[in-house]
């Protein structure tokens, strides 16, 4: 990490280089950290066996042009907590992977807590939100990485307000919207391909067989497990190259 730190202090490096030093760290955070990956790893692949039931439904109501499914209560509120719980640990690591790479620690762990807590819940409704509005959802990702790419880096590692976070964004998007916009863009696009293909896999079998539950349970561990891991790289590509745009503004 320290090598890692250095390089980011003395220029601005290109997006091969962001590319390159995220997955270092990437190897690295697998090959040591016993305390976040794991759990991370194991919410999604427990995401992916709770969204059967609501996955099975929305399949079958999209096949029968039912613009209104009902999902049962229960599985809503059971995806939405653990979709809370999955972005308050994805903002913890993130968290720690800026203070482990710029060894600073601005935040008290209870800081972090409650900062990690406040996002979980606004990214859970965004994401939430964007799903519901398919197509115009991909305007809102724009519109949110256009106004506020650095916002999350910095209110998770830096003791500043809310406002003065995002004043600070603004500060830092300055000729640098193409550098941290286009890296986690791409690589989106990367997750959104390889992810659609399991997830159309799945919908053919539901629509097909009567008796694959198992088999689309697993395709569904196997889709949010493959989520989790390029969440988990993009939360450190974001994290680096905030650290190189703010070291060197």
């Amino acid at each position: 990490m320290k090598e890692i730190n250095e390089s980011l202090k003395s220029k601005n490096l290109t997006q091969k280089d962001y590319y390159i030093k995220s997955f270092s760290v990437l190897k690295e955070i697998f090959s040591k950290d016993k305390k976040y990956l794991p759990s991370i790893i194991a919410l999604f692949a427990l995401s992916g066996y709770t969204m059967y039931n609501s996955f099975v439904i929305a399949v079958k109501a999209a096949a029968a042009k039912d613009s209104f499914p009902k999902f049962p209560l229960f599985d809503i509120l059971m995806n939405i907590l653990i979709l809370i719980v999955i972005e308050y640990v994805l903002n913890l690591f993130q968290s720690n992977v800026i203070s482990r790479i710029d060894k600073k620690n601005e935040l008290t762990k209870k800081n972090i807590l409650l900062r990690s807590v406040l996002l979980a819940v606004v990214m859970t409704f965004l994401n939430n939100l964007i799903k519901s509005l398919k197509v115009l959802g991909i305007g809102v990702i724009f519109v949110l990485a256009y106004f506020a790419a650095f916002f999350r880096q910095i209110y998770l590692s830096r003791n500043v307000s809310l406002t003065t976070a995002f004043e600070k964004n603004i500060k830092l998007l300055e000729s640098n919207r193409l550098r941290i916009i286009l890296p986690l863009f791409l690589v989106t696009i990367i997750s959104g391909i390889m992810t659609s293909t399991l997830t159309a896999a799945a919908s053919v079998i539901v629509l097909k067989s009567l008796n694959s539950a198992m088999t689309v349970i697993t395709i569904l561990i196997i889709y949010r497990i493959l989520v989790g891991i390029f969440e988990i790289y993009k939360k450190i590509l974001g994290s680096i190259i905030f650290l190189n745009v703010e070291n060197n503004k």
